[in-house]
């Protein structure tokens, strides 16, 4: 499967993997199974994206406009993991039609030391999903 989801706090934070090519149906079936983690998870839920090992992504727009809808109650922070400027810029675009507060980092690190900065209440929480 070319993705991982995975409570990295459990019901807090998730850390989701992309590995290798991703395709539609792989994209339709990650948003899947988040929005369930989301719907079990105790708000705010915050997203973990680790985009370091991802190779080909979607870049129809249109096929990703399933993603573009009201942001799920529980939704907190999603910071993207990705050395790869194409997929950042992306997931920028995508991000900006989305109203979801999103940050860009280069290391699993930088993203749980922002997560932690804006969000005490998961400080020394971290899991074992490493």
């Amino acid at each position: 499967m070319p993705f991982e989801l995975s409570w990295y706090v459990p019901k807090r934070v998730i850390l989701s993997r992309l590995i290798g090519d991703i395709t539609e149906d792989d994209m339709h079936g990650m948003f899947d199974l988040a929005i369930a983690m989301l719907d079990e998870g105790h708000p705010p839920v915050h997203l973990i994206a680790d985009h370091t090992h991802m190779g080909k992504f979607p870049n129809n727009f249109g096929a990703m406009q399933f993603m573009v809808r009201k942001p799920h109650p529980n939704m907190g922070w999603v910071v993207v993991i990705s050395p790869n400027r194409v997929a950042r810029f992306l997931t920028n675009v995508l991000f900006q039609v989305m109203p979801v507060p999103t940050k860009m980092v280069d290391t699993m690190d930088t993203a749980w030391a922002y997560l932690n900065q804006i969000d005490s209440s998961i400080q020394g929480n971290r899991g074992a999903a490493l």
